[in-house]
Parts: C-alpha cells; sequence; structure tokens
C-alpha cells in the first residue's frame, strides 16, 4: 500500500482491476464459443502454426539462413499470447462465493 493511499482507495482499485478481469474473461469465453476464433487463433496460431514452426526449425534451409532465432522469437510470440489467454482464464473467472462452499461443506 502506497504511504498516502486510504485503505478504501485499494478496496476501489482492486475491485476495479477485478472488473476489468472478469470483462475479459467473459469476452474471452464468448471469443472460444466463435468457430472462426477457434478455427484461426486456437487451432490454426497457438496449434497448427506453432508446431509448424517447431517442424522447420531442423531443416537445412533454416540452418542455412540463420532463421532459427526468427523461428524462435515467432514461437515465443505464440507461447506469450497463450499464457496471456489463460492468464485470463485463471484470473478473470468468477470467484466461487464461500456461502456456497460452506453449503457444500455442511452437506
Amino acid at each position: 500500500m502506497a504511504i498516502n493511499q486510504h485503505p478504501t482507495e485499494n478496496v476501489e482499485l482492486e475491485l476495479a482491476e477485478r472488473s476489468a478481469l472478469t470483462a475479459k474473461y467473459e469476452s474471452l469465453q464468448r471469443l472460444k464459443e466463435n468457430k472462426d476464433f477457434q478455427r484461426v487463433i486456437l487451432e490454426g496460431y497457438l496449434k497448427e502454426s506453432a508446431v509448424d514452426k517447431v517442424s522447420l526449425l531442423a531443416t537445412d534451409y533454416v540452418r542455412r539462413n540463420n532463421l532459427r532465432a526468427t523461428m524462435f522469437e515467432e514461437l515465443m510470440a505464440i507461447s506469450s499470447f497463450e499464457e496471456y489467454l489463460h492468464m485470463i482464464d485463471q484470473l478473470g473467472a468468477p470467484v466461487e462465493d464461500e456461502e456456497d462452499e460452506d453449503i457444500l461443506d455442511e452437506e
């Protein structure tokens, strides 16, 4: 907490951040249901493109033309984007209500 920051301001900031993450989570869930997003991003970019780039790493063409560093950068970009989506899924997911958990525990 900042020296001059009031605890209420921290709570408001946390609520705003949580609200933004929840909105991103909801948007991502809608995107994941979209067949075009699935085809182009989830299957095409995050899976097929990554496999293609890994396969190319061992080719003579890539080695002769010193393209390995470029291929690794592209793979790191794919990985970074996938991690971003995963972070939204994990941090933006709705928080279970503690009362609901207590009820389940009692049953």
